[in-house]
């Protein structure tokens, strides 16, 4: 087993998967439901990973105290942890499997997070993908 190299707890993790389930149900009540809007559940999957990509970025930095950098297009990590120069990605599914576009064959650090169509239950994992095949 490797050890986490940026730093991250259990307990920021689960505050910004506090903060994005929050921001997320919040979304879905007083957009999707009020205006009856259809949405998948990837289209509602790429949203969540928006607002945790968000969350991460700023409480990360705050507990980390240094800059996490969030992604500005689908050409840069999800994060990246300025101090130490490391990337992140996140991948985010409702089922059993992660899927990913063509930058998700990139070899680095994955954050895996597993929800349910609530977003009130989840399972996480740190993964060091050091190869090249992608997801």
């Amino acid at each position: 087993m490797q050890n986490n190299p940026f730093g991250i707890t259990r307990e920021m993790i689960l505050e910004v998967l506090r903060g994005s389930s929050k921001a997320m149900r919040f979304f879905i009540k007083e957009f999707k439901e009020k205006y009856n809007i259809k949405l998948s559940n990837k289209l509602l999957s790429e949203t969540f990973s928006n607002l945790l990509e968000q969350m991460a970025s700023k409480l990360f930095s705050k507990g980390l105290n240094y800059e996490i950098k969030k992604a500005n297009s689908d050409n840069d990590p999800d994060l990246f942890f300025t101090k130490i120069k490391i990337p992140m990605e996140i991948k985010i599914t409702s089922g059993e499997v992660w899927r990913g576009g063509e930058f998700s064959k990139r070899a680095s650090w994955h954050l895996m997070v597993s929800r349910n169509n609530d977003f009130n239950e989840f399972f996480v994992c740190l993964v060091n993908m050091n190869n090249n095949k992608g997801l």
